[in-house]
């Protein structure tokens, strides 16, 4: 059966590339096709489930500064309406003692000025006697 083959001395590497050629590589390449077609979805599915994750992390980082900016806001604000409230309570504090001062002040002016009339008129209770009868508040004389 081979008898009809020449003779013809293959050198061992023609078979191996032979073999190779006929059976290896469509199996590789089968082989190949089948490990790319699940390594390379997997790691764009990782890198894009990363990215993702590096979004949703920077997101979350912005929204926290966006809060802690408003809420640095809310407390300027809020201590600027302490300071001005402080300061008008202080204002009016002020004008308070002013005004206590000066009712203080015109009360012992008022006191002296009494205890000056009251020694220059030597009087007594019984030297004054009233020329009207007393009339109550809120009567009219004309009633009687």
């Amino acid at each position: 059966m081979f008898n009809n083959l020449p003779d013809v001395d293959w050198p061992i590497w023609a078979v191996f590339a032979y073999l190779l050629i006929k059976d290896a590589l469509p199996t590789l390449s089968s082989l190949l096709t089948k490990m790319t077609g699940i390594i390379v979805p997997a790691r764009v599915s990782e890198k894009k489930l990363a990215l993702e994750q590096e979004h949703l992390a920077i997101d979350h980082a912005t929204e926290l500064e966006e809060k802690r900016l408003d809420l640095h806001d809310r407390e300027v604000v809020a201590l600027e309406q302490i300071g001005k409230s402080l300061i008008m309570i202080d204002a009016r504090l002020q004008s308070l003692d002013k005004k206590t001062d000066l009712m203080t002040t015109g009360l012992v002016t008022a006191n002296q000025a009494l205890a000056v009339m009251l020694d220059r008129a030597h009087r007594r209770r019984e030297d004054y006697t009233p020329k009207t009868s007393p009339v109550v508040l809120g009567r009219d004389v004309s009633e009687e």
